[in-house]
């Protein structure tokens, strides 16, 4: 299953997965739940510029990440988007296996609508984005 899983990754682009997450994660923090609880308010509106803003922020990162490893050593063996990205995605697959192990019915399809699922997913596909982003994965 897990093999199938990074395939279907591979063949996704998490980047435009990581701008439609990533602002409905931040909207959540809207006053009243943000289009997550009423889709149909008018904080629904802010949704294309959160979209905007963090397509940006995630290029802003991707920019800091490939200044720091110009600093680095040249042999290419890692780098600090890889490091950053393996260390989110680690933590991202203890909160998964605490759901798992803690939560008597864990996997709902009312699971993915909750603030904690959308949150910490834009994370997890900010982990996946961080680690392809790195130019050392590439090689």
């Amino acid at each position: 299953m897990f093999k199938e899983v990074i395939e279907a990754q591979t063949k996704i682009s998490t980047r435009r997965w990581l701008s439609i997450v990533g602002a409905l994660a931040i909207s959540t923090y809207i006053p009243g739940g943000g289009p997550l609880k009423d889709p149909f308010s008018a904080s629904a509106l802010v949704l294309p510029l959160l979209v905007l803003f963090v397509a940006v922020l995630f290029e802003c990162w991707r920019l800091i990440i490939i200044r720091i490893n110009l600093m680095c050593r040249d042999d290419g063996s890692s780098g600090w988007g890889i490091g950053v990205g393996v260390s989110i995605l680690t933590w991202c697959l203890c909160v998964t296996a605490w759901h798992v192990a803690n939560v008597p019915d864990p996997f709902t399809i009312k699971l993915l609508g909750s603030e904690g699922y959308i949150r910490t997913f834009a994370v997890y596909l900010f982990a996946i984005e961080a680690i392809k982003s790195d130019p050392s994965y590439r090689k």
